[in-house]
């Protein structure tokens, strides 16, 4: 078991769960504040991946410089991360919020998710809508354990697989005027 894992075991096997709130809150914010991420890794991980999604989208970053141009851009974005995330765990221990996203293949629930791109609609009823991505994050409050139910505080943003398609298909064809002489 890693050590990551490790923790993760006694914070919700032996705190989390069985315990009181404001003392899971507590330890949260403690163990966060001594263990900082490493965004030069995150920068390192991101770019790697990213070779590799557009290696298989047949692009490619055009040079050195224009790699190391996008990688001296990365700390600003992460700082962003690492202020969301300390945030949530280590300054507001009164509660537990969670950065919530949606699954793919999930059937849309206007309840607690956002559509992001919705497309037209005529007003009769049709099957359920599937999200194909998160593309915003939403933010909830845990309200109950050990159920772990939750409170949307934010809605995650959400594409449907109709706004996509409705994107992706071509429109039809414009008719057109026969051009006909009159004498």
């Amino acid at each position: 078991m890693s050590k990551d894992s490790y923790l993760c075991y006694i914070y919700t096997a032996h705190i989390y769960y069985p315990g009181d709130q404001a003392i899971s809150g507590r330890w949260r914010s403690l163990t966060r504040a001594q263990l900082k991420p490493d965004t030069k890794e995150w920068i390192k991980e991101l770019t790697t991946e990213l070779d590799a999604i557009l290696a298989l989208a047949s692009w490619k970053i055009g040079s050195a410089e224009d790699k190391h141009t996008l990688e001296a851009r990365l700390p600003a974005i992460f700082k962003v991360v690492v202020d969301v995330r300390e945030a949530i765990g280590e300054k507001f221990t009164s509660a537990d919020i969670e950065v919530s996203h949606v699954e793919p293949n999930t059937p849309f629930n206007k309840v607690y998710m956002e559509e992001t791109y919705a497309a037209d609609s005529e007003g009769h009823e049709k099957e359920p809508e599937i999200v194909v991505a998160t593309v915003g994050m939403g933010v909830r409050k845990v309200v109950s354990r050990p159920v772990h139910a939750h409170e949307y505080v934010l809605g995650p943003k959400v594409v449907l697989e109709s706004s996509l398609k409705a994107v992706l298909d071509p429109p039809p064809p414009r008719p057109t005027r026969s051009k006909t002489r009159r004498p």
